[in-house]
Formats: C-alpha cells, structure tokens, sequence
C-alpha cells in the first residue's frame, strides 16, 4: 500500500497528496517522454531509472 511508504507525513498531509494525485497529476508516459525528447531533435532517448515505487522516473536524451 502506497501510505505504508510515506510513514513520514500526516494522516492529512497524505491525504492531501493522495487528493492531489487523484484530481489534477496526469503524468506523461514512458512513451511520450521518450518521444518528446526525438521530436526535439535528440538522437537517443532512454529511461534510465525508475523508482522502486514507481513514482518517479529518470531519461537520457543525447545526440
């Protein structure tokens, strides 16, 4: 369950970022990420980490 890992805040504070991720965080695909960085004239582009809870990702774009 994603609340056992954010021990750290409040009871309301996680709700407000649970509210938050619910009503208005549309994040962008792996996809789109990836075909953003071509589209902007970038040679290469990868996903090189993700994070174990899946909350975050990081990409490469290089010529």
């Amino acid at each position: 369950m994603l609340r056992d890992q954010w021990s750290a805040v409040s009871d309301e504070e996680f709700a407000s970022m649970e509210r938050h991720m619910h009503l208005a965080d549309f994040p962008e695909t792996v996809g789109t990420w990836l075909g953003m960085g071509t589209d902007a004239g970038f040679s290469q582009a990868e996903e090189i980490f993700m994070m174990p809870n899946k909350m975050g990702r990081v990409f490469r774009f290089s010529n």
